[in-house]
């Protein structure tokens, strides 16, 4: 038993350190930035500013490398084999770049670390169930590396450059060259800045779109691919029950289908509403029932019933309408074609636009009460 919580806490400890060791690096390379900024200005050695501007670099790396390990974390509390040998690449950097800033105690707090992580090697086994974690972490580091370049060469050749005396101007400098603004207020003097420049806007816009790629793409594919799986199944199914309209009256018909052990589908175009029908455990198909293209995508000639119960006449009149026209074609002799109406002016509108039968809420109710005075 006691071997069995060991394993379990460790590889969560391991987290909770990675990450504390990430905050350490980002605040301490934030510091020493701002520290190491107060002293090039008056500097006449050339030998000293280069040394102060390896260090200046180093800091930044060190920022950089601290918000790597703090999202390393997570990997490492979910017992990831990938974010194992991550972390223990990153540490490694972590303690060279500690070694060259002369910051021996993130040396030391990495060297600790890369032995903890060897010793505990064996909790960290898991593999990584998603194989576009390697081109996420590949996403943010170009976008890391594109700033990290930009800042530090702006900062680097400033003396090139109107209007960059400091990181901030530096960091000013490099966002505003990537969002394409261009206010204007700095500029490159000479061939080289011009150069830079140029270098800069070809880096960041291939680091960008990469990293969107590699993010969004796999969003987009994912969201795709569940589009077709859910059409796919509607090839399979038989005798469904298509509702539309989200309220109290099709939740409850929902319900009491299901529990009769029928599949119902809600078809639902707005994407809030068919988020809100999936959260409280209903199945939706994201498609527009008025439209007759989308409408043929859900199998209606295996369907033994569509009921459109949206609070507008007008819509459920139209659904009627469309599921009429289509039903038409594919011949389900056994579709029932129910509208919710609540004006009794357009029952009969709602009859001649297909519907087999037409419900209203309001003068059920009343028969109701009226039965009850008799």
């Amino acid at each position: 038993m006691c071997m069995i919580s060991e394993n379990r806490w460790i590889p969560k400890i391991m987290a909770g350190l990675l990450f504390l060791l990430g905050i350490i690096d980002v605040l301490t390379g934030l510091l020493l930035m701002f520290h190491v900024q107060g002293y090039d200005s008056g500097n006449v050695y050339a030998e000293f500013e280069q040394a102060t501007r390896i260090e200046l670099g180093s800091n930044l790396a060190m920022v950089l490398l601290g918000f790597i390990l703090v999202m390393l974390g997570r990997g490492l509390f979910q017992q990831k084999h990938t974010s194992w040998i991550w972390s223990l690449v990153i540490m490694a950097l972590s303690l060279v770049n500690s070694t060259i800033a002369h910051v021996w105690h993130t040396g030391i707090l990495s060297a600790i670390f890369i032995v903890l992580l060897l010793i505990y090697r064996r909790h960290f086994h898991k593999l990584q169930n998603d194989p576009l974690h390697f081109q996420k972490v590949v996403a943010w580091l170009s976008i890391f590396l594109a700033l990290a370049y930009g800042i530090i060469g702006s900062y680097l050749l400033r003396g090139e450059f109107h209007g960059i005396q400091t990181w901030t101007d530096a960091i000013y400098y490099t966002f505003e060259t990537y969002s394409t603004v261009g206010y204007g207020d700095i500029l490159p003097l000479t061939p080289d800045a011009k150069m830079f420049t140029v270098s800069m806007i070809v880096i960041g816009v291939v680091s960008f779109l990469t990293a969107l790629s590699m993010l969004l793409g796999p969003l987009i594919q994912r969201n795709i691919t569940g589009v077709y799986k859910m059409m796919s199944s509607f090839s399979r199914l038989d005798k469904h029950v298509l509702l539309c309209g989200d309220n109290v009256l099709t939740r409850q018909l929902a319900l009491s289908l299901t529990a009769q052990g029928k599949i119902c589908f809600f078809m639902e175009s707005d994407t809030t509403i068919a988020a809100a029908l999936e959260t409280d455990g209903f199945n939706v198909v994201h498609i527009n029932p008025e439209n007759a293209t989308e409408l043929k995508q859900v199998n209606l000639h295996k369907a033994i019933c569509i009921v459109s119960a949206y609070d507008d006449d007008s819509k459920n009149i139209l659904v009627m309408m469309t599921a009429q026209s289509l039903n038409e074609e594919t011949k389900n002799e056994s579709l029932q074609l129910i509208a919710r109406i609540e004006q009794m002016h357009n029952l009969d509108k709602a009859k001649r636009a297909g519907a087999t039968r037409v419900i209203s809420p309001l003068q059920m109710s009343a028969e109701s009460v009226a039965k009850t005075l008799v």
